[in-house]
């Protein structure tokens, strides 16, 4: 039995925890702010304006220190990197609990909150491209994905049992506590690190690339693009679902019951797409690109204002809008594993962009056009992700992984 077969299970679920650890952490503040805006609103005389801007303010800055984060990663090491990540998002949501009392103070919080976001974010892709097995990075990415829809659920937990009898700010408190869990998971990590000093490299049985060269730089351009046309998708549906149910004839609460069983197939969805990834081999941008392509299919059903056709649609985009991260990431980091925390940290620059840009100019189609037209506008913005994300991997053809599963996985399976 080949050293990866039995590495495997053991190696698997710890690292894969903590990255779904890290991220939740990291997601946190931008989750509760929004279960939360109706009560801030009223407490800090804010408008949904000012709660949109604080929300801005948050991706804008993950999205400028995504990559710069993402290269100190890839030098010292991804768990001091999460580690202080984890500080500074616990830290600002104990400032969102006990400081924060005006609008200036919320936009700073949050501005500071995106910087922690980005350091849990490129540490939580680090710690799989470090940690797990390369035949099991897929199903570890759709486990870290399943964050900001369980986190999101989490979210209106903590509201109806705590923020609706005691208070906001006893929310965030919260969420301040649930950051212990990923420094005790980290914990071990943090000290072989301190103890060797050394940056951990890829894991034993990722296939030798040393002859390979990495894609040309416009092929990240590419992906950014793409990732950010379609991270319009991904947020505008965390944000307008409901109010689009509602708008074609749902009641509130059928509403909400029905996006919540959307999400919950969206989780399985993340997982699955993980699994499938794995099967496949992580080389290739083209079945992303088609999955993302019928996605749009989803959400402009959600333009047809009749009940039974938008919560289709809506089931749809989020099974499928929903899926592909999972199955990006992986294939990102394969081709540029030398520098896998920093390249991430580009394409996220087209994440951020797309979930703090896209629900402000929504909202603005939504207001002067209505629901059917922001609707269809985002069914061909994921069509432009397609095209920019099969435009990319025409462009990476000819260069990095020519091999669709490594010596090492092939011998552990046989």
């Amino acid at each position: 039995m080949s050293r990866c077969s039995v590495s495997e299970p053991r190696s698997f679920w710890r690292p894969s925890l903590t990255s779904f650890a890290l991220l939740s952490v990291g997601y946190l503040p931008v989750a509760l702010l929004g279960v939360l805006a109706v009560q801030l609103e009223a407490a800090l005389v804010m408008t949904p304006v000012d709660i949109g801007l604080a929300i801005a303010a948050y991706w804008g800055t993950n999205a400028v220190a995504a990559p710069i984060v993402g290269h100190r990663a890839d030098q010292h090491g991804w768990a001091p990197t999460g580690a202080l990540g984890v500080a500074v998002s616990g830290v600002v949501l104990f400032l969102l609990a006990a400081v924060v009392g005006s609008k200036p103070t919320l936009m700073l919080a949050m501005a500071i909150a995106g910087v922690g976001l980005a350091l849990c974010s490129q540490s939580s892709n680090l710690t799989i491209a470090r940690e797990v097995p390369w035949s099991r990075q897929g199903r570890a990415f759709g486990l870290k994905q399943t964050a900001p829809p369980i986190i999101a659920m989490t979210a209106g937990l903590i509201v109806a049992a705590i923020a609706v009898p005691f208070g906001w700010r006893w929310a965030f408190l919260t969420g301040a506590l649930l950051a212990f869990p990923a420094a005790v998971l980290m914990a071990p990590y943090l000290r072989q690190h301190r103890s060797d000093g050394a940056v951990s490299r890829p894991h034993a049985d990722m296939p030798d690339l040393s002859h390979e060269t990495a894609p040309p730089h416009l092929a990240i351009a590419l992906i950014a693009a793409g990732v950010g046309c379609a991270s319009v998708s991904i947020a505008t549906l965390g944000a307008f679902s409901v109010p689009t149910l509602v708008s074609s004839g749902f009641g509130d609460g059928a509403a909400a019951t029905i996006f919540a069983g959307a999400s919950a197939i969206a989780v399985i969805s993340r997982l699955t797409t993980g699994w499938i990834t794995d099967r496949r081999g992580h080389t290739s941008l083209t079945g992303i690109a088609l999955i993302v392509g019928a996605s749009a299919g989803g959400v402009v059903l959600l333009a047809v204002p009749v009940p039974a056709v938008a919560a289709t649609g809506l089931a749809i985009a989020l099974t499928l809008g929903w899926g592909w991260p999972t199955a990006l990431y992986p294939v990102v980091m394969r081709y540029w594993s030398h520098a896998a925390a920093r390249t991430t940290g580009f394409v996220s620059i087209g994440t951020s962009a797309g979930a703090s840009v896209g629900p402000v100019i929504f909202g603005v189609v939504v207001a002067s056009r209505g629901y059917s037209a922001a609707w269809a506008a985002t069914g061909v913005l994921s069509l432009c992700a397609t095209a920019f994300l099969l435009a990319a991997q025409h462009t990476m053809n000819g260069h990095g992984p020519r091999t669709h599963l490594p010596t090492a996985t092939i011998g552990a399976r046989e």
